[in-house]
C-alpha cells in the first residue's frame, strides 16, 4: 500500500472499506465474496490490477538495476542492520507513535529503492502505541488496541525447526 497505483487498487475494491481500514489485510478479509464479480467483469480493474503485479514484481526483482548494485557491484557483505523502537511504515501497521517511527519507516523505503543490502530490526508490541481521544468535555484518554497479527500486513518467521514463532516477524517494504 505504499505506491499510489496500489493505494487507488485496494481503493477501487472496496472505498468505504478502505477509508474504514487502510490495511489491505484487513480490506480483503471484510469484503463479501459477492462483491467480487463484479470487479473480475472489469476490464478497468483487472488492468489495474495487472499493472500494480507486474511494477511489484518488477520493484521486487533480485536482478532489478539499483542504485547499489552499480556503485558495488562486488559487494557480497552481509546486510547493514538498522535498529530503532518504530517503524512508520504504514498507517495500516501501529508500529510508531510520531517522528523517530517515520523517520526509520522513511529510512527503510529509501534504503530499498536504492537497492542497499538493509535489514531493520525492531520491537513489535502485542498492543502498540496507543491511540488519543479527547472527549466532549476536553479529557484525553488512551485506547490500547492488541494486534490481531492475522490481520495485519506481516509475514511469520519459521523457527530453524520449521515453526511458525509468534515472536518474530517479516515485514518486506518495497
Amino acid at each position: 500500500s505504499w505506491t499510489p497505483s496500489a493505494r487507488r487498487l485496494f481503493s477501487h475494491i472496496h472505498p468505504e472499506l478502505w477509508n474504514l481500514y487502510r490495511n489491505p489485510v484487513e480490506l480483503l478479509i471484510n469484503v463479501d465474496a459477492q462483491h467480487w464479480n463484479p470487479l473480475l467483469q472489469s476490464d478497468d480493474f483487472l488492468g489495474q490490477y495487472q499493472q500494480v503485479i507486474r511494477a511489484y514484481d518488477r520493484y521486487m526483482s533480485p536482478d532489478r538495476p539499483t542504485w547499489f548494485r552499480e556503485r558495488f557491484p562486488d559487494y557480497n557483505g552481509g546486510p547493514i542492520a538498522y535498529f530503532s523502537s518504530e517503524y512508520g511504515f504504514s498507517e495500516s501497521l501501529h508500529l510508531y507513535c510520531g517522528g523517530l517511527g517515520i523517520l526509520s519507516g522513511d529510512t527503510c523505503k529509501s534504503m530499498a529503492h536504492l537497492g542497499i543490502p538493509f535489514l531493520g530490526v525492531g520491537l513489535m508490541y502485542r498492543c502498540g502505541y496507543f491511540q488519543q481521544v479527547v472527549d466532549m468535555d476536553g479529557s484525553q484518554h488512551h485506547i490500547y488496541r492488541a494486534h490481531d497479527f492475522s490481520r495485519d500486513p506481516v509475514t511469520l518467521i519459521q523457527t530453524p525447526a520449521g515453526r511458525e514463532s509468534w515472536d518474530r516477524f517479516l515485514l518486506r517494504v518495497p
